[in-house]
């Protein structure tokens, strides 16, 4: 019974998910190395599936072809190639030597230390997505910064320009019809400036904004890996 519930768990959900899977299959009795190597199997599957979901903020890592997908795959890689290692554990010496009750408090320890670790690879995955998007908002908050300072530098030459025919009128030929054009001309130059400049502000509020509000999203997926690597239910919030 209890080898059929193991081979019936999909391999795509945390096995940790399922509390009656987890007590049926640490208290089975001779067939519990079993139950256990295939538990530890799934947990890895799982993990990887986790990271090449499509939900995953880390799919982009894996699907292209940067070094980045080779930490990806390495990563995996290492989560399922430690599986034998695993599997032999000393908690079977301590069911031996000291019973049961010992025997349960040691495969808790270990399953405990396994979220650690999962955790500490999945926080190494975002902490580098988190990089990836704080360098791409820098350049964009730097391409807006270069955009303004050249429309900003042309209208002030225009600006500049007008004032010197203001100038030279008023030498030439004094009071002239045309440097009151001229003066509303600068009074137009310097509202679109002063506009410009608020857009400008504006927009780079909005990078912030927008950076902060993925860098909080990576935070709240890698709450939710916590809690379904430790067997627990995450909340489904809307998005």
């Amino acid at each position: 019974m209890a080898a059929s519930k193991a081979a019936a768990l999909p391999l795509g959900d945390s096995p940790m998910r399922s509390t009656a899977y987890q007590k049926d299959s640490f208290c089975e009795g001779s067939s519990q190395s079993d139950h256990y190597q295939k538990y530890i199997l799934s947990i890895r599957q799982f993990d990887c599936q986790y990271f090449l979901g499509h939900d995953s903020p880390l799919r982009p890592l894996f699907m292209r072809k940067t070094p980045s997908l080779f930490l990806g795959i390495l990563l995996c890689s290492t989560l399922l190639s430690r599986t034998g290692a695993m599997a032999q554990t000393g908690c079977e010496t301590v069911r031996i030597e000291k019973g049961e009750g010992e025997y349960r408090a040691c495969l808790r320890t270990e399953r405990e230390d396994r979220a650690r670790q999962l955790t500490d690879i999945y926080r190494m995955q975002i902490d580098h997505q988190k990089k990836a998007r704080e360098f791409t908002y820098d350049q964009r908050r730097t391409k807006a910064d270069i955009l303004w300072k050249q429309a900003d530098f042309n209208l002030e030459r225009q600006v500049q320009d007008a004032e010197q025919q203001i100038s030279l009128l008023r030498l030439s030929h004094g009071d002239n019809p045309g440097i009151r054009a001229l003066e509303v001309r600068i009074d137009e130059l310097r509202q679109h400036r002063d506009l410009q400049i608020a857009q400008k502000d504006r927009m780079m509020d909005l990078y912030n904004t927008r950076q902060n509000m993925e860098l909080t999203y990576l935070d709240v997926q890698f709450q939710r890996y916590t809690l379904s690597v430790r067997g627990y239910s995450a909340l489904n919030f809307d998005w």
